[in-house]
């Protein structure tokens, strides 16, 4: 295998020229990760409004310990907290998605973002991503003041 990118959270091998395979650093979060990854693909690609913009990539194990999934280029990050004009369709896309993160039972947080070849942009990390109560209200305003938020996001949750 080899390996191709670090994070805080875990290396990332090249398996084959599509797959990639995350190896966390705590190896007790895999299950929680990948659960969490497989609701957010599906809720995207469900939603009864397509989103033409904003994907994330397919898992390729689902239901195996091992975190396999689709390539992706992440040569190009986004950091929408910095961008002087993010894409407006982008934009609402993100706002869209975090609201069915949070319908499902979470908050997506310090997750990264980049821009792939085709047009798409791919939402990917979610080791940082809380779980929450029933009937929490949204997250304090400090919460959003983040890179992967562009500003006045939590506005936009209202």
């Amino acid at each position: 295998m080899e390996r191709i990118d670090e994070g805080k959270s875990g290396v990332i091998y090249l398996m084959s020229p599509e797959i990639v395979m995350k190896v966390p650093r705590n190896h007790g979060g895999v299950t929680e990760q990948k659960r969490i990854h497989r609701i957010c693909e599906k809720l995207l690609r469900t939603s009864p409004i397509p989103f033409y913009i904003l994907r994330i990539p397919v898992l390729n194990d689902p239901d195996s310990s091992m975190y396999t999934m689709e390539r992706v280029d992440t040569s190009r990050p986004i950091f929408l907290a910095l961008e002087p004009s993010p894409t407006p369709l982008l934009i609402e896309e993100l706002t869209r998605a975090w609201i069915l993160f949070w319908r499902a039972g979470f908050a997506a947080y310090d997750f990264e973002l980049y821009i792939q070849s085709d047009g798409t942009t791919v939402l990917l990390d979610f080791d940082s991503f809380v779980f929450r109560q029933k009937g929490d209200d949204l997250p304090p305003p400090t919460f959003f003041h983040h890179p992967s938020f562009p500003q006045d996001f939590r506005k936009r949750l209202c």
